[in-house]
């Protein structure tokens, strides 16, 4: 079964995008975390660089991926809150 390590972007002192109040880093962590739950229903293993709102640099989240050995590593980020287009990249 594969592995997956779920990298929930921004966080911390760095917030993304926001918009009236409205936090990216907040958005993602919640939809990161959702995704992380639904999925480990299914009995696949899923890591998450962070599960609160704390700061990680980008070589943080590099170093603890490459702790691990995954199959997949997954970011989730928005850049902003209204978009109509979705873009995945993979």
């Amino acid at each position: 079964m594969a592995k997956l390590c779920f990298d929930n972007g921004h966080g911390g002192e760095d917030s993304g995008a926001s918009y009236k109040g409205r936090k990216e880093s907040n958005d993602v962590l919640s939809l990161g975390r959702a995704v992380a739950a639904e999925v480990r229903r299914h009995g696949v293993p899923v890591d998450e660089t962070r599960t609160s709102d704390s700061t990680l640099s980008l070589k943080a989240r590099s170093d603890f991926e490459n702790r691990n050995t995954y199959d997949y590593f997954i970011s989730f980020i928005k850049h902003c809150i209204f978009l109509n287009s979705f873009y995945y990249l993979l």
